[in-house]
């Protein structure tokens, strides 16, 4: 709790389920402004994985999703690690021996 006895933001988004896109998007609505902004980093991420791996057959790496979405290599690999952590990537070894990242898409 605050010092006004108040609970934290993200105390209350977590109790009611509320993500900071939902609360980010009803202050939007709230204040009567149409909203424009792009999608959160992982799941940009998470869908260029998907959209490229359809069209070309094979996973891209994080360098070819960092110039698709137009973020540094650093992002796409932490969005990678926290989308890693939240079960929707997996994480493996690759032929070049580095970790590497494929979207889960199947339960």
């Amino acid at each position: 709790m605050g010092e006004d006895g108040a609970m934290p933001d993200r105390t209350i988004r977590s109790v009611i389920g509320l993500t900071e896109a939902d609360v980010i998007a009803a202050n939007f609505a709230a204040l009567g402004i149409q909203n424009n902004a792009v999608a959160a980093t992982p799941e940009r991420v998470f869908s260029a994985y998907v959209d490229f791996a359809k069209e070309h057959k094979r996973l891209p790496t994080a360098i070819e999703v960092s110039r698709i979405i137009g973020l540094s290599v650093s992002s796409v690999r932490a969005a990678c690690r926290a989308l890693h952590q939240d079960g929707r990537m997996l994480k493996f070894r690759a032929s070049s021996g580095q970790w590497a990242y494929m979207p889960k898409v199947t339960p």
